[in-house]
């Protein structure tokens, strides 16, 4: 339900970074600091976020038969085998279900792109802000392939070099890799956000 949030957060410090001051922590609490109204449509945005994630995820399960997540139980059994565990890892069925869950969350969170920022500075209504969002995505959708493309290319880059790691360190110090890693992955994305907006809307003015 917070991911629309700190999207919005990660969008205030690209602003404040290309406006040459300082960000700092309380920048996730702006969304917090606006009036009433933008307030309630952020709320009411990012429920209807956590309602079409839920609703994506069952409808895997559904497609799925619950068998993704059955071989995830197996995967996280300590007591399994280690070949077993070796087996589960490489299963079609793990690959399939990520594959199609990445997906559908994908395709969720297309129109909540630019939503949480139409509401905040924008002062857009839920609707108008998704509306907003789809169709700038669709009027861009060249640009945002090629960003989706490059992202992708990093993610495959992050996963050969945790196979690496695993195949040099092993399983327990390559975690440790892992974690900060993904971190790094993350902050990154979010922080790609704020350009995508600027160059769809414009610097926001009431900022």
């Amino acid at each position: 339900m917070m991911v629309p949030l700190l999207g919005l957060a990660y969008m205030c410090a690209g602003l404040r970074t290309a406006r040459g001051q300082l960000v700092q922590p309380q920048v996730f609490a702006e969304p917090w600091r606006q009036g009433p109204v933008v307030r309630r449509n952020l709320l009411q945005l990012c429920a209807l976020y956590m309602l079409a994630c839920v609703l994506s995820i069952l409808m895997c399960d559904v497609l799925d038969g619950g068998e993704f997540n059955r071989q995830l139980g197996l995967l996280s059994d300590a007591m399994a085998k280690s070949q077993d565990m070796e087996q589960l890892a490489i299963s079609p069925a793990i690959a399939q279900g990520m594959f199609m869950r990445l997906v559908a969350t994908t395709l969720v969170g297309l129109p909540f792109w630019h939503a949480p920022a139409l509401v905040m500075w924008g002062q857009q209504s839920v609707a108008q802000a998704l509306f907003s969002s789809t169709i700038a995505l669709w009027r861009a959708k060249a640009a945002f392939t090629v960003f989706g493309l490059a992202w992708a290319g990093v993610m495959v880059g992050a996963m050969a070099v945790v196979a690496v790691l695993s195949g040099l360190l092993g399983g327990g110090l390559t975690m440790l890799a892992v974690v900060p890693l993904g971190i790094a992955m993350i902050g990154a994305f979010q922080a790609s956000l704020y350009p995508t907006y600027r160059d769809c809307f414009g610097e926001p003015e009431s900022a």
